[in-house]
């Protein structure tokens, strides 16, 4: 996430947000923006602890969690309902939420 972030910042004049598909990519690109002294956002993908606390000390703007307990729930559900012979959903949607500095509070042990 860094190096891309990096790349990115040099090329372009105004970033106003760097979306990572993970967190771990989103704390590369937060620590890249930081770098170059610029006020772009940063969004990841996970809602993991160590970004929850990057989220609340600024360096991060916010992470969209994914909750995969319920992924987990959802799939085994599918698996069971197609050994038993019955209709499988084509789409499953799951739960996200959005943390940031208004609500990471919430989400922090």
């Amino acid at each position: 996430g860094m190096n891309l972030a990096e790349t990115a910042l040099k090329a372009n004049d105004q970033v106003d947000l760097i979306f990572a598909v993970s967190d771990a990519m989103a704390q590369g690109a937060a620590q890249a923006v930081q770098e170059a002294g610029k006020d772009t956002m940063t969004l990841g993908l996970d809602g993991n602890p160590d970004t929850l606390k990057d989220i609340q000390a600024g360096v991060v703007t916010a992470s969209l969690a994914v909750f995969p307990k319920e992924m987990g729930k959802i799939a085994m559900q599918n698996i069971k309902n197609y050994l038993d012979g019955e209709a499988i959903e084509r789409r499953n949607e799951t739960p996200l939420k959005i943390i940031d500095a208004s609500n990471v509070g919430e989400y922090l042990n």
